[in-house]
């Protein structure tokens, strides 16, 4: 599998994001003052995570070569994070397949 670029962000602050490569994340935004990250996937599905750590979010920004897909993993997938889905393209494909499925003409 290629490996595509992936950015990271920070919110609400502009900093020139750093590519990174990851075999799952496309993007990463984070704010280290409120413990936020929005996380686009590859796969198009994108992802707001609150109560993320700051200092965490701090390293992501501080350590240009972190992997995404560690960090992903290590830190919005943690005990208290609270998450919520923003965006998911296979949504739509799979709600035109019901309707074509189910739908009486």
């Amino acid at each position: 599998m290629r490996d595509s670029p992936s950015t990271v962000h920070f919110i609400p602050t502009v900093m020139k994001p750093q590519e990174r490569t990851s075999t799952v994340v496309r993007n990463i935004d984070v704010n280290p003052l409120t413990g936020y990250a929005k996380v686009e996937l590859l796969s198009g599905d994108v992802y707001e995570y609150f109560n993320v750590s700051r200092r965490a979010c701090a390293n992501l920004l501080a350590q240009p070569n972190m992997s995404l897909g560690f960090w992903f993993n290590k830190n919005c997938k943690a005990k208290g994070i609270v998450c919520k889905q923003i965006k998911s393209p296979n949504l739509n494909k799979k709600w035109r397949e019901f309707k074509k499925t189910y739908a009486h003409n």
